[in-house]
This record gives C-alpha cells, sequence and structure tokens, in this order.
C-alpha cells in the first residue's frame, strides 16, 4: 500500500508524530493517532468496502501499530462506528458554520445554508460521505448516529431551544421524522456521487415540519 502522507490529503494534513519519546500530553498523542485511525478507516472502506477492508490495512494507512490500533478499538467493526460518529460530527460542524455565515434569522435561509455547507464538505471529502452515509446504512447502531445527527441540525439551523417560538412551532416527533428523510437523501445523493442541494428543499423541508 504506498506511504499515506503521499496518497491521502487527509492523513497528510495530521502528519505524523515524531519517533521516539517527545514530551508531547498523552491526551494529544491519542487524539492524534484516532483522528489518523478515522481517516485511514474512511480511506481504507472507501476504497475496498467494509467487508474486504482489513485491520492490518488500516493500521499501516494510519501509520500506527496494530497493538495501538487496539487500544483505541476493539476491531474493524468499532472503528468503523467511530469513523460513523466522527464523520457525523464532521457534516454537523461544517453546517454550524453554514449557519453561522448566513448571518440571518429566517428558517428557510438558515437550514438552506447549513444542507448546503454540509454537502460542500461532502464535495471536498467524498469518501467520507460514502462510508458514513452509505456504507453504514443497515449496520447496528450507525443509522441512529446519522440520524441524531440531522436531528441536531435541523434543531440548531430552526433555532430550536435557543428560541420559545421555535420550540413550539416545530415538534421533536417532527424533526425526527424530516432528519431520517434527509439522511435518506443524502444516502442516496452518496450513492450517486451527487452532493448539490436542490435550492427548494430547504422551502420544502420547513414546509413538512410546520403544522
Amino acid at each position: 500500500m504506498p506511504d499515506a502522507s503521499q496518497t491521502d490529503p487527509h492523513l497528510t494534513g495530521l502528519g505524523r508524530l515524531p519517533p521516539g519519546r517527545h514530551g508531547l500530553p498523552r491526551e494529544l498523542i491519542h487524539s492524534h493517532q484516532r483522528q489518523r485511525i478515522f481517516a485511514a478507516t474512511v480511506a481504507v472502506v472507501a476504497r475496498q468496502g467494509l467487508c474486504d477492508a482489513q485491520v492490518s490495512d488500516i493500521h499501516r494507512l494510519a501509520g500506527v501499530s496494530r497493538r495501538t490500533l487496539y487500544e483505541h478499538f476493539d476491531g474493524k467493526l468499532e472503528a468503523f462506528r467511530g469513523v460513523v460518529d466522527f464523520g457525523i460530527s464532521e457534516l454537523l460542524r461544517a453546517g454550524r458554520k453554514g449557519i453561522a455565515a448566513a448571518e440571518s434569522e429566517d428558517d428557510v435561509v438558515r437550514l438552506h445554508a447549513a444542507l448546503d455547507a454540509v454537502a460542500d464538505h461532502l464535495a471536498e471529502w467524498p469518501e467520507l460521505g460514502q462510508v458514513c452515509l452509505r456504507d453504514s446504512f443497515g449496520l447496528e447502531g450507525c443509522d441512529q448516529i446519522v440520524v441524531n445527527g440531522f436531528v441536531d441540525l435541523l434543531r440548531e439551523a430552526l433555532g430550536v431551544g435557543e428560541r420559545p417560538a421555535a420550540s413550539e412551532l416545530f415538534p421533536p416527533d417532527a424533526i425526527e421524522l424530516v432528519a431520517a428523510g434527509a439522511s435518506l437523501l443524502f444516502n442516496r445523493r452518496a450513492l450517486t456521487g451527487s452532493t448539490k442541494v436542490p435550492p427548494d428543499l430547504a422551502p420544502r423541508l420547513v414546509a413538512l415540519l410546520r403544522p
């Protein structure tokens, strides 16, 4: 397998820790190793599929030992679930940036900005969408991670919990239902490689949410 530092920009950006004793805090080392394992798992699973992905491929691409990988995860499936959680957190972070950049109190504008930012992030890292939204579909525990992420995104875009009127206007059950639909939509788009958000999506979702 080619050197990760030359083949994967998401691993390149993380770099490798210097060998031997370097006096770095244990928490920093742990976080850095975990991020490299996540990025390597995304790359390997996107290329080979979950069934054919091997722990040996992941730890080599991550630039960590097999022992280090097992210090973080019990095995490939746990690492994969960790990747899904990490990936959805990344998409939620991108969505929050989109909401902030919109500088609007309009529900439709904020939601469109959030979804557009998520789509842009997926376009920049398509393997992440492939793994988190496509390959995770139906895997125990992963579906709920994805839906919960979209629930959080919708709640933040619509100001639920921040504005009393929004909390009354958008019932929790409706948000969860629409979030599940939105996650399936992005799942379908991950299958086709399309990440562009239709301009009428946000207005339609807000209309569905309002009683």
